[in-house]
């Protein structure tokens, strides 16, 4: 299988610290959030549209670039999986 080692928050969430966080701790990994990323879905999807019409995969999907990474709180994802746990 394949390991993943982060996560990329796009949509309106991206805008949002707290649900960064959250994730982050949930998650134990680290989510990135991206400049411009709270319009990802649209952008993902005109990418698709550009992709169907023919236009190089390589031209159409270039990495976007990291806004800010959150790192998982150790303390807070434990206490997270206990309660998941109940």
């Amino acid at each position: 299988g394949t390991a993943i080692e982060q996560c990329s928050l796009v949509g309106g969430g991206a805008r949002s610290p707290f649900w960064a966080q959250l994730l982050a701790d949930i998650l134990d990994m680290p989510v990135v959030t991206h400049k411009g990323g709270e319009t990802g879905g649209a952008l993902g999807a005109a990418r698709l549209a550009c992709l169907a019409a023919g236009k190089p995969l390589a031209a159409v999907c270039e990495k976007p670039e990291i806004f800010k990474t959150w790192r998982s709180d150790p303390e807070r994802h434990n206490a997270l999986m206990q309660r998941y746990q109940q």
